[in-house]
């Protein structure tokens, strides 16, 4: 109390003070008194009473919250005669003030708010005031006009703290900023945008203060700020911020959740804030996200046909367009290994919608990768991370190649000046390697539709967009179905006639680009048809004159029906012509595609022929040749104009085995002889009421050649009577123990000779043949017959050959008329003949007489 004398207890005395605030500042505008005139004694809060133009609330209050941040924010403070006080007070004052009894002093009246206190979090949160009013004026070249906050945390002590004028602890008062524009206004739906925001009154702290509190909001407005993606900021000066734009591409474009759209967010404002709090934005300039809606087509080969159009169209967000003037569109296909530079980025042109364009896909056989050619990649068989991790492609299983597609908007024609940020790879596109259409069969077919062509080629894929079609223009029709067999067959059902006759036969992978098949003369390929044989591409043999073309196109005709087959049976052993008739031969004919062929068996088990087109006796035929092998029984003949599609109606052929001439008993007879029978020894004859006459009737033919194989002479005559078989015919020891078939014949007469020397009359040696189906086959046996003059007396011998007889006879009479009976002697039953050397018509004398002695 005397000032040198003290008390002996002490007392614990606590202080606290502001270290520092956030955010760093609020902006503000003047008051207006009346037109341009503004009262600079009197700083609004933006955006309070609307005079803060470009500055909005994100949220209500409109009014910003200082967070004040301190040493020593203790409870027992804020404990005022044991009553802890719940809201401490805020006091707003001059950075320059010297001391607490002066604190504001530049203020015209004290400025004191409640604040909200988190003792664990060490921070007052203090609510701005709307006004400051001073009593003097500020530097006018100051931009920034920063004020001290100090807070009692009991309500009435406040705080007395250390400010630097460059420090954290002062809250910056800022004139409200003014945004002018945004470059760019469009960005790719995926972000990463690098947009520059130009203005005036930027504030740098935001980036610089202890927690950055500048942030981009892109949002529809300050109102929906629930449907916004806010990203950091960074302000390069008091007239630039950049930001990037952010990655609306999860959960439906991650934008306005509960309203998503199917386009991205276009004509957006951009808001950039200094604080975090307020939010300035330009009324002019809008941003729009873009993406790729859709592609057409969505795949294609890597090489193109020179006929192909290579443009794909490629759909933006509605509403572009008024970003959209002026700038250059590019198209990526993100190829692993590809850059923006490489032929793979496209320039674009607009199309007929507002946001549509079109880019030529790129032809693989013109690019690189890695210093490889590109058409390396496909078929694709291995792992894309080896040479491209992050392109984002991937190699699927069918050897097709699925890569990211991109599209970017620049004001530049030069592609160098684009970033990966700058595309939009919000779709895929999908690449095969170009397949090859190398044949196709049948190449006509029926009229009525169905016929199922089979293509062959390379790299067919299974795909839905895998199609077929028939004709050009308004003529083409779609195929009926398609049946993938393997990577080089597929299937396509051909629809019913319409227009045109001829129809050119079409394959696409992508229901865009078509091929035809490859009638380069130098395309070849081992037919699978044809047993691997290789043939040109293409081709197709003519039915009439056998001359080879290449065909593209399939012809329409109605089909064969078929109405007679003759024989209408046929031996196993094969070689028999089949001649049919059927309708629409001709008109067949005369189409090109056509190929005829014959169809014998049922369906379990059939074989084709190669048919031959005739016109015999002014009517169409067409003639097959039976193969050996045959199943013996009845089976049907079908006929077919393209090998692949045959005739419903059919007709009967029976198939027998071939019948077996072993021998002729007896083998002579007088050569002016009429009704003399001979027996038939054979096998396989078959008799009549047996087969109900389906095999035909049995012929046996007596005929002589000359030395050349030229018919001389020939007589068929028809079986009188079927076995039975007789015990003086079967010899066991002459036919191996066959059991034989029999049959009986009356031998032909023979005409007397009208000169000396006349041959193929009277007496000789024939060959006798046996068919089984009406004169089309013929046994192969060399068996002989042989004419001889009749004996004039007992016991003549003709044909004899020193010591031995070839044949005996008797006299007789019959009915009283003479005649000869032939001995049953061994020689005779053989029908062998001891040919003498002077005998020029086969037998040893005419007019000579021998003994023979046994």
């Amino acid at each position: 109390m005397n000032g040198q004398q003290f008390s002996e207890q002490e007392v614990e005395f606590f202080y606290y003070t502001v270290d520092w605030v956030l955010p760093f500042g609020i902006p503000i505008q003047y008051e207006q008194e009346s037109g341009d005139i503004q009262n600079k004694l009197k700083w609004w809060s933006c955006p309070y009473q609307a005079l803060c133009g470009q500055t909005q609330s994100g949220s209500n209050p409109f009014l910003a919250t200082i967070r004040v941040y301190g040493s020593n924010f203790r409870r027992e403070l804020a404990t005022v005669d044991g009553i802890e006080v719940l809201f401490p007070r805020c006091r707003w004052g001059n950075l320059q003030d010297t001391g607490p009894g002066i604190i504001g002093f530049q203020l015209a009246e004290p400025i004191i708010t409640i604040g909200v206190v988190n003792f664990d979090g060490g921070f007052v949160d203090c609510r701005t005031p709307p006004l400051f009013s001073l009593s003097t004026f500020y530097d006018e070249s100051a931009i920034e006009r920063r004020i001290r906050v100090e807070v009692a945390l009991n309500g009435r002590d406040f705080s007395y703290s250390d400010l630097q004028r460059e420090g954290p602890s002062g809250v910056v008062l800022f004139e409200e900023p003014r945004i002018f524009s945004y470059f760019p206004d469009v960005g790719p739906l995926a972000g990463n945008t690098t947009v520059t925001i130009t203005g005036e009154k930027f504030r740098t702290e935001g980036t610089t203060w202890r927690v950055p509190t500048s942030f981009c909001v892109f949002a529809a407005s300050a109102a929906g700020f629930e449907s916004f993606r806010k990203v950091p900021a960074t302000v390069i000066s008091s007239t630039t911020a950049l930001c990037k734009s952010p990655n609306l591409e999860a959960e439906g474009f991650g934008y306005a959740s509960g309203n998503v759209d199917l386009y991205p967010p276009e004509n957006i404002k951009i808001f950039l804030t200094f604080n975090d709090y307020h939010l300035h934005s330009a009324t002019g300039p809008v941003f729009s996200f873009f993406a790729v809606r859709f592609l057409n087509p969505r795949l294609s080969a890597n090489e193109f046909d020179i006929f192909h159009s290579r443009e794909v169209t490629v759909g933006v967000s509605t509403g572009f367009q008024a970003n959209n003037e002026g700038k250059n569109m590019f198209c990526w296909w993100r190829i692993p290994g590809s850059v923006v530079t490489s032929g793979f980025v496209v320039l674009g042109t607009p199309g007929f919608g507002n946001a549509d364009y079109t880019c030529n896909a790129p032809d693989w056989t013109t690019q690189t990768i890695n210093g490889n050619p590109a058409t390396d990649i496909l078929p694709c068989r291995r792992s894309l991370e080896l040479f491209d991790p992050d392109s984002g492609a991937i190699c699927n299983n069918d050897g097709s190649l699925t890569v990211r597609f991109g599209v970017a908007f620049s004001d530049s024609l030069d592609r160098s000046l684009l970033t990966i940020n700058d595309f939009s790879f919000s779709d895929t596109y999908t690449f095969y390697a170009a397949f090859r259409f190398r044949d196709f069969l049948p190449k006509m077919g029926n009229e009525m539709g169905g016929t199922g062509v089979h293509i062959y080629g390379a790299n067919f894929i299974d795909w839905s967009t895998l199609q077929c079609k028939f004709g050009d223009g308004a003529n083409q029709q779609p195929a009926v179905s398609l049946i993938f067999r393997s990577s080089e067959l597929i299937i396509c059902e051909t629809p019913p006639k319409a227009l045109s006759t001829v129809m050119t036969v079409y394959v696409s992978m992508n229901g865009v680009h078509w091929s035809a098949c490859d009638t380069d003369p130098a395309c070849t390929l081992e037919h699978p048809y044809y047993g691997g044989q290789t043939r040109m591409c293409c081709l197709w043999e003519n039915a009439l004159d056998r001359t080879e073309r290449q065909l593209f196109s399939f012809s329409y005709s109605p089909m064969p029906r078929v109405t007679n087959v003759d024989p209408d049976s046929a031996p196993t052993q094969g070689d028999t012509q089949l001649r049919i008739i059927a309708n629409n031969l001709a008109t067949a004919a005369a189409i090109e595609g056509t190929i005829f062929a014959c169809l014998i068996g049922d369906e379990v088990s059939n074989e084709t022929i190669p048919g031959t087109y005739e016109v015999g006796d002014s009517m169409p035929i067409l003639v097959c040749v039976t193969r050996p092998g045959l199943k013996p029984g009845l089976t049907q003949v079908r006929v077919s104009m393209n090998e692949f599609e045959w005739s419903e109606q059919s007709v009967d052929l029976w198939i027998f085995e071939p019948p077996r001439l072993f021998r002729v008993n007896p083998a002579f007879t007088p050569w002016d002889e009429t009704g003399q029978e001979v027996t038939i020894v054979g096998k396989n004859f078959i008799v009549p009421d047996l087969a109900d006459g389906a095999y035909g009737s049995i012929l046996v033919r007596f005929v002589e050649f000359d030395n050349t194989g030229l018919v001389r002479w020939k007589r068929d005559v028809t079986v009188v009577q079927y076995g039975p078989e007789v015990d003086t015919v079967y010899a066991p020891s002459l036919e191996g123990g066959f059991v034989t078939d029999v049959i009986t014949v009356e031998a032909p007469a023979r005409s007397a000779c009208t000169q000396i020397g006349a041959r193929y009359c009277q007496a000789g040696v024939v060959k006798v043949f046996v068919s089984q189906n009406n004169n089309f086959e013929w046994t192969w046996e060399d068996v002989e017959f042989t004419y001889i003059n009749e004996p004039s007396e007992n016991t003549l011998c003709f044909g004899d050959v020193a010591g031995s007889c070839a044949v005996q006879a008797v006299r007789t009479t019959v009915n009283n008329i003479p005649d000869v009976a032939f001995s049953n002697t061994p020689e005779n039953i053989r029908g062998t003949c001891n040919i003498g050397v002077d005998d020029q018509f086969g037998q040893a004398a005419t007019s000579g007489f021998c003994d023979c002695t046994l």
